[in-house]
């Protein structure tokens, strides 16, 4: 009988590891297949059981990983006390007890390559929505960045303020402005149809600090369909954040997407504080790109910032200062990895192609 399960859970151990690899192998071997997935199954799936789990105040990956430590803390210690306590079919037992987490992890590989690792390669935003992303002038670029810097004074007289004089949340509780982002978010389906909108809301992480060592500020997880965000972060920086996860969960995997697509879901907020850090966000890549481009143009761009915004620019940068530290470098370096194995070949530098959206979403405004 136990040698009967053994042999089942080989069985499903292949199956899992086959399919997720299958899955995979016509992601990037078969075109439009990935935006096939996108749109059909994998929209299908998240609309039905995203909502069930965003009821669910807290995070299911969060304390999911909470559990998994315990248990694992557990049950090494106690399968190495019965190896040396049972010498009878020594290695048999310890080939049983491996094939466990090996089963796990095919189950966990194939839920990758199912609600993330095949969305890499779908039909991007920008040729979805007929966006015209192009070489652009760098009069162009300094266009975009007057623009938003009058956007950001606009929006952000008014906010309420900190001691320090920085922005502070009007929203009185994590619960209200998680689902003010997804009413946000859902706005988007009008005019871009693959934003779908649906009653999701993203997670707040219950260890946030803990995250702004690893320099997180949110995290996507498939294997629960959960938009994870660092609520630790600054008011400023929150509701993009928030908006950028759910990019993630409706499919766009590409972080430079997620964040044009969170800018335009905060822009069309109803909320001012979601608009302002929409609209920051957009700023802080349009200014780093014009600073590369042409530093006397940035140092215009500075200028023409109103108090309050470059008081939160400089709280924002104090804030993120107090983590660095080694730990955060090494995260960094194992997102740039990942990104990379994804074909995001630029790596942590693929963020500035949020730009290239920004300039053609700018054109098409023009000509409305």
């Amino acid at each position: 009988m136990v040698k009967r399960l053994f042999l089942l859970k080989r069985n499903l151990f292949f199956l899992f590891w086959l399919l997720g690899g299958l899955l995979l192998l016509l992601a990037y071997t078969v075109p439009g297949f990935g935006t096939f997935w996108a749109e059909g199954p994998y929209r299908a799936v998240v609309s039905f059981f995203a909502p069930l789990i965003a009821l669910l105040p807290f995070s299911v990956f969060e304390w999911g990983l909470y559990a998994l430590i315990l248990l694992l803390l557990f049950f090494i210690p106690f399968g190495i006390v019965r190896l040396i306590r049972h010498r009878e079919e020594r290695l048999f037992r310890f080939c049983k007890g491996l094939l466990t987490p090996i089963l796990l992890l095919g189950v966990l590989f194939f839920l990758y390559a199912a609600f993330c690792g095949v969305n890499y390669t779908r039909t991007s935003f920008a040729e979805s929505s007929g966006l015209p992303v192009k070489e652009r002038s760098t009069g162009e670029l300094y266009s975009l960045c007057v623009s938003l810097a009058e956007d950001a004074n606009a929006l952000r007289d008014g906010l309420p303020e900190g001691i320090d004089g920085a922005m502070q949340t009007h929203f009185s509780s994590q619960e209200e402005r998680r689902w003010a982002a997804s009413e946000a978010f859902n706005q988007l389906e009008d005019e871009f149809p693959t934003l779908w909108s649906a009653s999701i809301a993203p997670k707040s992480i219950f260890l946030s600090e803990g995250m702004c060592y690893l320099k997180i500020t949110g995290i996507y997880m498939p294997l629960t369909l959960e938009a994870n965000v660092n609520t630790a972060i600054r008011p400023d920086e929150l509701a993009a954040t928030m908006c950028h996860e759910l990019s993630h969960l409706r499919g766009y995997m590409e972080e430079a997407e997620a964040n044009f697509i969170a800018y335009l879901a905060c822009i069309k907020s109803d909320d001012k504080e979601c608009r302002y850090a929409g609209t920051l966000l957009a700023l802080i890549h349009a200014k780093n790109a014009l600073y590369k481009a042409d530093p006397d143009k940035n140092s215009e761009i500075n200028a023409l910032l109103s108090d309050g915004v470059k008081r939160d620019l400089t709280a924002r940068n104090a804030f993120w200062q107090q983590y660095e530290t080694p730990v955060a470098q090494v995260a960094e370096s194992i997102n740039d990895g990942y990104l990379k194995l994804n074909q995001q070949s630029d790596g942590v530098k693929s963020y500035g192609r949020m730009v290239d959206l920004l300039l053609a979403w700018q054109e098409v405004q023009k000509k409305e």
